[in-house]
């Protein structure tokens, strides 16, 4: 035996001891050094009759009376039985085992059968013998699954179900309403489902849930799962859809941004234009301006009709204001006046109006705003303009008013 182990002097200490509490805690650490000892990689050598005899422990703790050394034979049991290495009749006699105890254990109070199905459980996700444990088990779980007043009794039921088909396990699961069921970690188990298996049909009861204390992070995990498999259409409506709501977790910017990945991949012309058109309007309502200029600027690239074009370039004009870009407010209002001359009527001439009326702004941005429109040389005279930026350099530069100076006073005489 490896010195790294302890498994034989726990199982000579646990043949010699007679406290029943300090015999059950011997035994434990007994069955994790043989799991450790026997598990793939393991530096440690261990004869197999020390395997042997500690499931002929753990079969006695499991026919016991005392529903912990029950609980403990059964822990333990079902961690060997994880491993390899045991032969096919062995693992059958311990596998059929736990069922028999499970099954004598009907009607017993306490929790001990939740216990015994949730190694039960275990064994049909892990090991060697997951498809013996699941012809052994599986009727067990769905009997478990009905049982309307032990939470921890139908978790473990519903764990085994998932370990055996999830696909089964979720269509059963759906058929019953398991969403809504009492118990948080089926809800969540549910959910978890709906994010591998389900389809745009999951999307609004998890949408839902988005709000909902310990469910929003599991929900929108699922519908991000489901969407990623969906076209961008799909993925475009709901990232509206929750834009329109309170949206408080920003999951609508995540949405927008993978229907215009998708819109791009399908190449949909249309469709990558709403996107955008989304995100622009998005990141508009949460005053991220820099984010509103890259949208406007990719919708721009793509614009023809002039009513649309000026309409996404008054939008710059704001969000260039907003983000003192002075000099690319500038660029813009150049190439306007290159075209026509703007009064005080004018849609960017009453943008920047506006913004230079606004009380408690940014004075020294204003002073640069102002500067920046009179370094511009018009080719063609524009009356109308200079009348507006005369004015416009008065708001921002007032003349001085000479002080009046204070009356002579005549001294009493």
């Amino acid at each position: 035996m490896s010195k790294l182990d302890p498994a034989e002097k726990l199982l000579a200490r646990f043949k010699v001891e007679t406290y029943s509490d300090v015999r059950l805690a011997l035994f434990d650490a007994l069955g994790e050094a043989c799991f450790y000892a026997f598990s793939p990689g393991s530096p440690v050598t261990l004869d197999e009759s020390i395997r042997t005899e500690t499931f002929a422990i753990a079969s006695e703790y499991i026919v016991s009376k005392d529903p912990d050394a029950v609980a403990k034979g059964a822990e333990v049991a079902g961690k060997l039985l994880e491993l390899n290495g045991l032969p096919k009749e062995d693992a059958r006699k311990h596998l059929e085992a736990l069922a028999a105890r499970y099954g004598a254990a009907e009607g017993a109070s306490g929790s001990l059968r939740g216990k015994l199905l949730n190694v039960m459980a275990r064994l049909c996700g892990r090991g060697a013998y997951q498809e013996d444990a699941a012809g052994l088990y599986g009727k067990f779980f769905i009997e478990g699954l009905a049982v309307k007043d032990d939470n921890t009794l139908r978790q473990a039921a519903a764990a085994g179900l998932v370990n055996i088909d999830k696909v089964v396990a979720f269509r059963l699961f759906k058929e019953n309403a398991l969403a809504n069921d009492s118990s948080p970690v089926i809800r969540r188990l549910v959910i978890k489902l709906a994010g591998e298996l389900g389809g745009a049909e999951e999307l609004m009861w998890l949408s839902d849930r988005l709000e909902k204390n310990g469910e929003s992070d599991p929900a929108w995990q699922a519908m991000r799962a489901i969407l990623v498999r969906e076209g961008a259409g799909e993925v475009l409506e709901w990232g509206r859809k929750l834009a329109a709501g309170s949206d408080k977790f920003g999951h609508a910017g995540e949405l927008l941004e993978l229907a215009e990945k998708k819109a791009e991949g399908q190449k949909d012309a249309a469709l990558l234009a709403a996107a955008r058109t989304s995100l622009r309007d998005w990141y508009w309502q949460r005053d991220d301006y820099a984010k509103v200029i890259v949208y406007c600027d990719k919708l721009l690239g793509a614009a023809t009709e002039p009513v649309e074009r000026e309409k996404l370039q008054l939008m710059l004009l704001d969000a260039y204001l907003q983000t003192a870009d002075v000099a690319k407010v500038g660029q813009l209002m150049a190439s306007r006046l290159a075209e026509t001359d703007m009064g005080a009527e004018d849609a960017f001439v009453s943008k920047i109006g506006t913004f230079l009326s606004l009380a408690g702004g940014n004075a020294a941005v204003k002073t640069a705003v102002v500067e920046a429109l009179v370094a511009i040389k018009p080719a063609e005279a524009r009356p109308r303009w200079m009348s507006r930026l005369n004015v416009w350099r008065q708001m921002t530069n007032p003349p001085e008013i000479p002080a009046v100076p204070a009356p002579e006073t005549t001294p009493p005489g």
